[in-house]
């Protein structure tokens, strides 16, 4: 039988009431634990890829630690380590951009294509951009059209509008103005500027005829 069964009811009350108070005050002592910069560090430290992507984000955007682009691509690094995509996405910005990092537009590439492979829209869409320019790796318009895709398919309006482009000069796919009208269309109507005036001309070599109006408008 429970001890506190035999108990007045008052010291019922009385004892259930320590242990509820016992039990708050605990959960606040390690609430405020778990508040601590030092205690935060230490978590992030040991903890998922997730957690230190965030961390690399806040050094990155001084939003709550001081700014510092090496801190942040060493944080970067330890979640792109893990797997994390956002943070390999990341990782590849700062190697693009020689932030915190020496350049290397090769190893940007590598870390773009290792979050493309997992279904990141952003890095796919970058990493056709790379193709099609031939930053960090051999110009290829039908590898740029290939990345380019795998994003629009997914709803980035960026990579929407670059598709519509390869359509629209027969770069990396066949020369297709219907096709190239189909994804501006996509990517302009969810606000994307660029698209909006999109459209091949008659002899389809130019863009600047095609406007998505707002319903309402």
């Amino acid at each position: 039988m429970n001890p506190i069964g035999r108990l007045p009811k008052s010291k019922v009350i009385r004892t259930v009431s320590f242990v509820v108070i016992a039990a708050v005050g605990f959960t606040v002592t390690i609430l405020l634990l778990q508040d601590h910069p030092d205690t935060k560090r230490q978590a992030t430290e040991q903890g998922d890829a997730r957690a230190k992507s965030t961390h690399g984000v806040k050094n990155a955007t001084e939003e709550g630690v001081p700014k510092d682009a090496a801190e942040a691509a060493r944080w970067y690094r330890k979640a792109a380590e893990q797997g994390d995509a956002d943070a390999q996405n990341n990782l590849g910005l700062k190697y693009l951009k020689g932030e915190g990092v020496a350049q290397d537009a090769a190893e940007a590439v590598r870390w773009f294509r290792k979050a493309a492979e997992q279904g990141d829209a952003d890095a796919q869409n970058i990493l056709g951009f790379m193709y099609a320019i031939g930053i960090g790796v051999a110009q290829d318009d039908a590898e740029a059209a290939r990345w380019y895709r795998k994003a629009a398919e997914q709803g980035d309006a960026r990579a929407q509008d670059n598709l519509g482009g390869r359509y629209s000069y027969g770069q990396g796919v066949p020369k297709d103005a219907a096709e190239a009208v189909r994804w501006y269309r996509k990517a302009a109507e969810q606000g994307h500027v660029p698209a909006q005036f999109r459209g091949p001309s008659s002899n389809g070599t130019k863009t600047w005829c095609f406007r998505v109006v707002p319903e309402g408008n």
